[in-house]
């Protein structure tokens, strides 16, 4: 008698067991994770040159992408770009301290990126300070030294997703990732090798 109740015993804890190990459709981790999809992000390579000297029209905003996602890149389908100028020197140049509305710029397909290191899609994407004003409908004498431009990038995946800085959090733009979406450039006043030779004295005017 004593074995039946053992082998009773026995049985229940497996069939407990066996009831414990099944899928609870209210745990709690379930339900964090319902929903969850994996995202995709613009990874920063190489900012090649990120300065528009004036003058020089050739000046270029130039940057080495990666684009990374749940399928090793295989979800990328292109990646969208934006230019938006803000004027920061109101007392120079002739752009009435304006700032411009945004404009498309072009579209990237996945066809012009190509396998990296890693074997996820890279591509280098630069545009000239002339085709900046160009699509902004501006020219040279109308820009100054501390005036910035602004170019956002905006990735399409296949499955008709987009992610762009609105919807990009801060561990994927200031993070590991290094995702930022868009790239502000500044127009900066070029210095000459003639200039500021010499010795000087600097004083600082604020206390302390």
């Amino acid at each position: 008698m004593k074995n039946i109740f053992k082998i009773a015993a026995l049985g229940a804890v497996l069939v407990m067991g066996t009831t414990s190990c099944e899928k609870d459709s209210n745990n709690v981790i379930d339900q964090v994770f319902d929903g969850v999809t994996s995202g995709a992000v613009l990874r920063t390579i190489n900012i090649v040159s990120n300065e528009l000297p004036l003058g020089d029209e050739s000046a270029s905003f130039q940057v080495e992408i990666e684009e990374q996602d749940a399928q090793d890149g295989d979800l990328l389908e292109s990646v969208d770009v934006y230019l938006t100028f803000a004027d920061g020197s109101a007392d120079e140049g002739d752009s009435s301290g304006g700032t411009t509305d945004e404009v498309f710029i072009r579209n990237i397909p996945a066809s012009e990126f190509s396998p990296g290191p890693f074997g996820l899609p890279r591509t280098t994407y630069t545009i000239t300070l002339s085709e900046m004003l160009s699509a902004v409908g501006l020219t040279g004498d109308q820009i100054f030294g501390g005036d910035t431009f602004t170019t956002r990038m905006s990735l399409n995946l296949t499955d008709g997703r987009v992610f762009s800085v609105d919807n990009a959090g801060g561990i994927i733009t200031g993070g590991f990732f290094a995702s930022p979406f868009q790239y502000t450039t500044p127009v900066v006043c070029p210095v000459g090798e003639e200039e500021f030779l010499g010795a000087y004295q600097i004083t600082n005017g604020v206390p302390g």
